[in-house]
């Protein structure tokens, strides 16, 4: 065991006593971005030279949205310096596009320490837990990741948060040795070539650990088995390839919802841990077993506002007028749904990233869902954690095993519509009733709307083995990149007939 490795990565992690101190960290983190930025035009219109608490804060900075800094960001597009940011960037980062269009953020230097520190924290934890894994240090990490550059804007490189900070990490003293493959590697503009050239430069790598969408990464993995392997005349399967692959990170989707794919492929000893992170940030990590994401304080000044405030709005834009409550960390209630704003060392203040977190002990969160990120015919407001919950009521109580899944609604009648991917052959008529009964029972409003038959029976469409992964290979090969891309969970019912008749 690299002894040395464990001390630097301890060291990159820090300790937790941020948790023991929120309300004086918080401050601190808030007062420290708004004296880094205090001469900037953003900064000097807003007067931050004059605030000295989180109330003059909150008084003077209103929430905003990304129509709210487009003006400051078009101005650094074409190259203004000292405009939402003191300090110089190397590059932009453009969002997937989840919501609305993509949106583009200037990613200082700091972002790939956060995320350094993000994937210490995950490893020390995993060791902690679990002291035999410390041979995870005696080996790399695989990044698969989206893509590093995809054009310039005002002479800087713009490219998706995952492949940004995945090739600038390894910027970091003392980390280069710990990821996989190299960052000239993950700079390959054609994402077909990239993945091929990982496998050979990798394969003969020792490989214990990895950062990724779930999804992508099993993609990946099902085409090295499929296409690279026999191409390169490496071993049949992943095991053979990397024996002491233990620990599996990723963001971006669920990763209990990955873990039996995971331990099916690799082995029952993997460790799957999550992490909560978003274009604007690196915000909460798994820490171990125990359901929910412990919160990282010293990185981002976080806000909290009660969706049932939000929902309370007539309209999405009324947020700069209405009276929203804005609770600091250490004022959250447990059990309580937040829309999350975010003041980043990234030149964000007050921002609305469009996530709805809800706390579920002392220092412990979900990630629920994002605003608008929801179906809803009359009221039930479905979300990705309704989904989830769906989905893991279905493979207990059917000892099923989902590869992945969506939803859609359709009319005359009015019902939803369901589309599962299955590892193995399932009875439609048992699945129907349970799809029913498990929504009845995580969602009250949509038990009372079948009740009241204004909602109809589901339906269910069985999809064959590989759809989904068929679907992520179209995307990108439609894109010619490898972007953030997640098969959507709400969707259009013509996707799913789309998917249903791959």
């Amino acid at each position: 065991m690299n002894t040395n490795l464990l001390q630097r990565i301890r060291n990159l992690a820090g300790d937790e006593s941020a948790l023991e101190h929120a309300e004086e960290v918080q401050e601190q983190v808030l007062r420290s971005i708004l004296k880094g930025n205090e001469n900037t035009v953003f900064g000097r219109n807003h007067l931050f030279c004059e605030i000295d608490s989180v109330e003059s804060y909150q008084k003077r900075l209103p929430l905003a949205r990304y129509d709210d800094f487009e003006p400051y960001l078009e101005q650094m597009k074409a190259g203004i310096p000292h405009v939402l940011l003191a300090e110089d960037f190397p590059r932009w980062a453009e969002t997937s596009g989840t919501l609305s269009s993509p949106k583009m953020y200037p990613i200082p230097k700091v972002l790939a320490e956060h995320f350094g520190r993000t994937l210490a924290k995950i490893i020390v934890s995993c060791i902690e837990e679990e002291p035999s894994r410390r041979s995870l240090l005696d080996g790399k990490m695989l990044m698969v990741v989206a893509d590093v550059v995809s054009r310039y804007v005002a002479g800087k490189p713009v490219g998706y948060i995952s492949g940004v900070v995945s090739h600038d990490v390894q910027e970091l003293p003392g980390m280069a040795d710990v990821f996989t493959p190299s960052p000239e590697v993950l700079a390959m503009e054609n994402w077909e070539e990239r993945w091929l050239e990982m496998v050979r430069r990798v394969s003969g790598e020792n490989v214990t650990m990895s950062c990724s969408t779930p999804p992508i990464l099993l993609s990946y993995f099902k085409r090295m088995i499929s296409e690279y392997c026999p191409l390169l005349n490496l071993p049949d399967n992943i095991p053979k390839i990397w024996p002491n692959l233990t620990l599996i990170t990723g963001a971006g989707v669920r990763m209990s919802l990955y873990k039996k794919q995971y331990q099916k492929l690799l082995g029952d000893q993997v460790c799957c841990r999550e992490f909560y992170c978003a274009t604007e940030g690196f915000f909460a990590y798994q820490k171990d077993e125990t359901p929910g994401l412990t919160p990282i304080l010293n990185h981002v000044f976080y806000e909290f506002i009660p969706l049932e405030e939000w929902n309370e709005m007539e309209s999405p834009q009324d947020y700069r007028t209405h009276p929203l409550t804005r609770l600091p960390y250490t004022q959250v209630s447990i059990n309580t749904d937040y829309v999350l704003a975010v003041t980043t060392p990234g030149g964000l203040y007050s921002y609305i990233i469009g996530d709805i977190v809800r706390f579920i002990g002392p220092d412990r969160l979900f990630w629920i869902g994002r605003l608008g990120w929801e179906s809803s015919v009359a009221g039930e407001k479905f979300n990705e954690m309704h989904m989830s919950m769906l989905r893991q009521s279905m493979e207990s109580t059917l000892g099923v095993e989902i590869t992945n899944h969506m939803a859609a609604v359709k009319d005359e009648p009015l019902r939803y519509v369901f589309a599962f991917e299955f590892e193995e052959n399932v009875d439609m008529k048992t699945i129907v009733e349970t799809v029913d009964r498990s929504l009845r029972d995580v969602n009250a409003i949509y038990d009372d709307l079948r009740k009241k038959n204004v909602l109809k029976c589901p339906d269910i469409v069985t999809l064959q083995k590989g759809t989904f992964d068929r679907y992520i290979k179209k995307k990108q090969k439609e894109e010619k990149s490898l972007g953030q891309i997640k098969p959507p969970l709400f969707a259009d019912s013509t996707l799913i007939d789309e998917l249903a008749e791959d």
